[in-house]
C-alpha cells in the first residue's frame, strides 16, 4: 500500500501541489496578517493599472481591521509632507504636481492611475487618520525647497532665502539628477546654513525637520546608497511613530522590500532586520507578478517638452516571455482563480521555505545569465512571504493626458 501511494505522488511537483492548497482570490480574500506583523511591503513592476487596484484592496483590508497607521510611498520626506497636505485639502492641482515630481524617481508612476489611486487614498486616509511618511532620497527638489521656505519664519530675509522663494515661483525643472544651476545654488545654501547654524536655529519653526531636509538634499550632491540613506532616514523617523502596535505599509519597488541580500546588495527591509529595528518575522513582504499584462514604457515629447505620445510594453519587457521569465512562474499561472490571485508561501511544509531552487526569484534568460540571483542556501520565502499574480492588466496612462 505504501508503494502504491508513493507511485501515485512521485511525479507531483511539490510547488504545484502546495500552491493548489494555499491560494485565494484577492477580491474575496480578507487580508489580515498575523498579529506580530508590524511592517507590510508591496511591490511589483511599475506602470501597470491593476497594481494600483491590488494595493488599494490590501490597504482597505488593513484599515477595516484597524491595523494600518503609517503609509510609506517610494518618495522623500518633504514630498510625503505635501501628500499629507493634499489629504487635508483635496487640492487636485497640488496632487498633480506631487505625482509629476514623484515621477522623477519612477516615471512609470507619473500616471492617471496613480493620480486616481491617491484620490481614493485621500478618502481612506483622512477618515482613518493614516499618516504618509517619506524616507527616500529626493529625486526632485521642488517640495524640499517649498518645505524649507515654509519652515523659515516669513519675516526673515537673506540672499539665499530670497533665491529659494524665487525658485518656487519660476523653476520648471526640479530634478535632483545632474549638476544643474539649481543644485549649485542649493549647495551654496546648505553650506551657508551649516556655517551659520546658531543663527538658523532661531529662524526656523522646526529645527529637526529643517536639518533632516538639508541632510537629504546634501545626499544628492554626490553618490550615496539609496538603501543606506533610506535606513538612516527610517532610523531618524521611527522613534517619532507613536503607534508601535500598528502596521507600517511600504509601497516600493520590489528590490527595496526583499528580506534578504540579493545580487550582492542589501535591500531596505533586510537592513531594517539586520539593524534590529524589527525582527524578520515582524515583516511581511508581498510581491506582485504580471501575466498577460502591459506597462507604461515611455513618454515621447517634442523639443519644447510638449507631450506627443506614449508607448507600452508587455511579455518580454515585463519578464513574462519564454526568452525572459521568472523561474517557476508557471506554477502560479496554472493555479489562478481570478485576475488577482494571492498565494501564501510560508505555510507549514511549504517547498518555498525548504527548496533553494530560486523559484519566483530568478529571472531566466535564454543564452544569458539569470537576473536576481539569491544568496547561497536562500529559499524563496527568505525574500518574500506572499505572491500575487496580476493578470490581464492594461498599461497605466501618463499624467500628461489629463492636460
Amino acid at each position: 500500500m505504501l508503494m502504491a501511494t508513493f507511485s501515485l505522488t512521485k511525479g507531483v511537483n511539490p510547488e504545484k501541489l502546495y500552491l493548489k492548497n494555499n491560494k485565494s482570490d484577492l477580491h474575496s480574500t480578507d487580508f489580515n496578517p498575523a498579529e506580530e506583523i508590524r511592517i507590510v511591503g508591496f511591490g511589483a513592476v511599475h506602470g501597470s493599472a491593476k497594481t494600483e487596484i491590488t494595493e488599494i484592496k490590501l490597504l482597505k483590508d488593513l484599515i477595516k481591521h484597524n491595523r494600518l497607521k503609517y503609509y510609506f510611498p517610494e518618495t522623500d520626506f518633504s514630498t510625503a509632507y505635501f501628500f499629507n497636505e493634499y489629504i487635508s485639502s483635496g487640492d487636485t492641482n497640488l496632487l498633480k504636481s506631487l505625482i509629476y515630481e514623484y515621477g522623477e524617481r519612477i516615471p512609470q508612476e507619473r500616471t492617471i492611475e496613480v493620480y486616481e489611486k491617491w484620490k481614493t487614498l485621500r478618502v481612506l486616509f483622512r477618515k482613518n487618520h493614516i499618516q504618509v511618511i517619506g524616507i527616500d532620497k529626493p529625486a526632485s527638489y521642488k517640495f524640499s525647497v517649498l518645505h524649507l521656505v515654509r519652515l523659515l519664519h516669513p519675516d526673515q530675509t537673506n540672499h539665499y532665502l530670497d533665491s529659494l522663494n524665487q525658485l518656487t515661483n519660476t523653476s520648471e525643472n526640479w530634478s535632483a539628477f545632474g549638476n544643474s544651476s539649481l543644485q549649485k545654488m542649493l549647495k551654496r545654501f546648505v553650506a551657508y546654513v551649516e556655517n551659520n547654524k546658531t543663527v538658523y536655529n532661531e529662524l526656523v519653526s522646526d529645527t529637526g525637520a529643517f536639518y533632516h531636509i538639508l541632510r537629504n538634499i546634501k545626499s544628492t550632491f554626490s553618490y550615496s546608497s539609496r538603501e543606506a540613506e533610506m535606513l538612516n532616514n527610517y532610523r531618524e523617523i521611527s522613534p517619532t511613530l507613536e503607534h508601535k502596535n500598528k502596521i507600517q505599509f511600504f509601497r516600493m519597488g520590489v528590490f527595496h522590500i526583499l528580506k534578504n541580500r540579493i545580487n550582492g546588495g542589501s535591500p531596505l527591509f533586510h537592513r531594517i532586520a539586520q539593524n534590529e529595528l524589527y525582527k524578520t518575522n515582524q515583516i511581511l513582504t508581498i510581491q506582485g507578478f504580471l501575466a498577460n499584462s502591459r506597462v507604461l514604457w515611455d513618454v515621447r515629447k517634442d523639443e519644447n517638452g510638449k507631450f506627443l505620445k506614449y508607448t507600452t510594453k508587455g511579455r518580454f519587457g515585463i519578464s513574462d516571455h519564454f526568452l525572459e521569465h521568472f523561474k517557476g512562474i508557471k506554477y502560479l499561472k496554472r493555479n489562478t482563480l481570478s485576475d488577482l490571485t494571492l498565494f501564501h508561501l510560508t505555510q507549514t511544509g511549504s517547498p518555498f521555505i525548504m527548496n533553494h531552487n530560486g523559484h519566483l526569484i530568478k529571472i531566466k534568460r535564454l543564452l544569458r545569465p539569470s537576473l536576481w540571483k539569491p544568496e547561497n542556501k536562500m529559499a524563496t520565502a527568505h525574500y518574500f512571504d506572499v505572491a500575487i499574480l496580476i493578470r490581464d492588466s492594461e498599461a497605466s496612462r501618463p499624467l500628461e493626458i489629463l492636460n
